[in-house]
């Protein structure tokens, strides 16, 4: 923290403050700003209470004493709790001298870049004494410490054999950046062999950019220094090579296998950057390449960045055997772990399972059949039964009838009694 004092500055003959024309602070600390002022007695009323008022302006100041304060600044801190306080200083900057002994010491906590700005005091005492001391300003900066930047957040972009990295941070004083790396330090606008940086400033923002072409070792250390007067901040980038110069599995030929009864075909394939190769790891036997070893056999190829392996195997098979298909190179390995198992007894199983199943299904089918057949001759058999028994009682009953009818026209017989004479 540093305090400077240029001078006192006397607006009237009995009106004088005394006080640091100057005070700089950083962001985050505090700063006690000790100040004493005099008034004319003659103005005082003993019956009333002392207020001292801190304001900052919010325009350049005037030249008129008596001017109402609330027209020239913002009330940032006063023992007179009536008032409102802006609310982002409130509890923050606070008056803690003795008013009415004249100290209008006042402290600021926890200093941020707002606070920075010129400041101005006044004093009220009943209805006569109100003074403003617009012409003896206190002058407040607020410095920061080096922070990264959003506007250009720090990042590696790394292809092939080049690096491009960026780098910046906000300062409110001049700053610089450094970039170290392979143990040498460039900054500003400047070339050292495969080395390029280039620096520029924004406002308050100071950017900086390295290019790197050339081999390039993984696992080098890369730091961007930025400092100012007020101290430094590190960033630390670390070098590997980039994502695609690591093994990757292949999606033109995806790992696979097909077994069917003793034979089995595998594919498995890589891309890579830098030269690889593939092995197969199958029953203890390792082949790579185009090689033959019993019942094994592989062949390999390569197309553009991609490897390419196959094998194939012929012969009794042991199942849940491991195979593994290992894929390699300058930078790294993957493995591709398949797990064999013998087709057959499954097939067999299967296959009798689905035959019985099959068999019980049909004479399902057929009984279900046999039934329904002997259901519908029956219910045939019943229904002919009864038309015949109805067609019966019904020419029963038309020949009861027609006796009836013949029966009716015969007229009854008298019988007459002879005498015998």
């Amino acid at each position: 923290m540093e305090l400077l004092q240029i001078g006192v500055l006397s607006q009237h003959a009995d009106y004088t403050l005394t006080a640091t024309a100057f005070v700089s602070v950083q962001r985050g600390l505090q700063v006690h700003i000790p100040c004493q002022f005099t008034y004319n007695k003659q103005h005082a009323n003993s019956f009333s209470t002392f207020y001292g008022y801190w304001f900052k302006n919010k325009k350049e100041p005037v030249q008129c004493a008596s001017v109402p304060s609330q027209s020239q600044g913002l009330l940032v801190a006063t023992n007179n709790e009536g008032q409102t306080i802006k609310e982002s200083t409130k509890n923050r900057i606070q008056l803690d001298g003795d008013v009415e002994q004249g100290n209008c010491s006042f402290q600021i906590n926890d200093a941020q870049l707002e606070d920075e700005g010129s400041y101005y005091f006044r004093v009220e005492q009943g209805d006569i004494l109100k003074y403003s001391f617009y012409l003896k300003t206190l002058q407040v900066t607020v410095t920061d410490y080096l922070r990264p930047s959003s506007t250009h957040p720090a990042n590696c972009i790394h292809e092939d054999n080049a690096l491009s990295c960026i780098c910046s941070f906000q300062s409110q004083v001049p700053a610089q950046i450094q970039w170290q790396v392979e143990g040498e330090t460039l900054s500003g606008n400047s070339t050292r062999g495969a080395l390029q940086v280039m620096s520029w400033v924004h406002t308050n923002v100071v950017v900086s950019s390295l290019n790197f072409s050339g081999n390039l070792e993984g696992g080098q250390p890369l730091i961007c220094l930025g400092s100012n007067a007020f101290g430094t901040y590190v960033v630390h980038f670390r070098l590997s090579s980039p994502t695609k110069d690591y093994l990757q599995p292949s999606s033109t030929h995806p790992a696979n296998c097909i077994h069917e009864d003793n034979a089995l075909f595998c594919i498995c394939s890589f891309q890579s950057q830098v030269p690889a190769q593939i092995q197969w790891q199958v029953e203890g036997e390792t082949l790579s390449g185009n090689s033959t070893r019993g019942a094994l056999q592989t062949m390999s190829w390569v197309r553009t960045n991609e490897v390419v392996s196959s094998l194939n195997f012929s012969g009794s098979l042991e199942g849940g055997q491991p195979l593994i298909c290992l894929g390699s190179n300058a930078l790294g390995t993957y493995a591709v772990h398949f797990r064999l198992n013998s087709p057959t007894k499954d097939a067999y199983v299967t296959i009798l399972v689905s035959a019985v199943c099959g068999s019980l299904i049909t004479a399902s089918i057929f009984l279900l059949s046999l039934c329904l057949s002997r259901l519908r001759k029956t219910q045939k058999e019943k229904q002919e039964k009864e038309e015949k028994e109805s067609s019966y009682n019904m020419r029963a009953h038309q020949a009861m009838d027609e006796n009836n009818a013949i029966y009716c026209n015969v007229q009854p017989m008298r019988c007459y009694a002879r005498s015998k004479f």
